[in-house]
């Protein structure tokens, strides 16, 4: 037989059925390891029957809260998140502040109509840049078409 076979926890606590209980009294008889193995368990069972139950008292996590709590500006650069946050609002108010304080700039009619001049030059002249390849493009397929075409004449006379 083997030793784990047997509860010796179950044995000390008394809550083994009779059968099982004879069997451990009947090995404990004959193996030293497992009677040594039940003495250990039985001072550590006295040992802690030994100790007064005492219950805990209420204000432990009261008082070891204030310990705890974090003082002046550490509630901020301990969290991540909350610094994260504070940060983006401060920019965001940085960027609010300067743009309603800022003055709007001057820009004259003589300088607006130069702008539109300009945009307009560099519009029509991207247009026609992008349209000479499409024109060209258009020519050849018009040709292309025309001998297409005078070709199916000849072919159609012949027969």
């Amino acid at each position: 037989m083997s030793c784990s076979e047997h509860d010796l926890k179950g044995y000390l606590l008394g809550e083994l059925a009779e059968a099982e209980r004879r069997a451990v009294e009947g090995h404990l008889r004959g193996c030293r390891e497992c009677g040594e193995e039940l003495a250990k368990l039985r001072m550590t069972e006295t040992a802690l029957r030994s100790v007064p139950e005492e219950e805990i008292p209420h204000k432990i996590a009261f008082v070891s809260d204030k310990i705890f709590e974090p003082r002046g500006w550490a509630w901020l650069w301990n969290s991540a998140p909350r610094l994260g946050f504070v940060s983006a609002f401060v920019l965001a108010a940085a960027i609010l502040v300067h743009a309603l304080v800022r003055p709007a700039p001057a820009v004259s009619p003589a300088q607006l109509a130069a702008v539109e001049t300009r945009i307009r030059s560099e519009v029509t002249r991207s247009i026609e840049a992008d349209l000479v390849p499409v024109l060209e493009n258009f020519q050849m397929q018009q040709k292309r078409a025309t001998v297409y075409y005078r070709a199916s004449l000849e072919a159609g006379s012949r027969q």
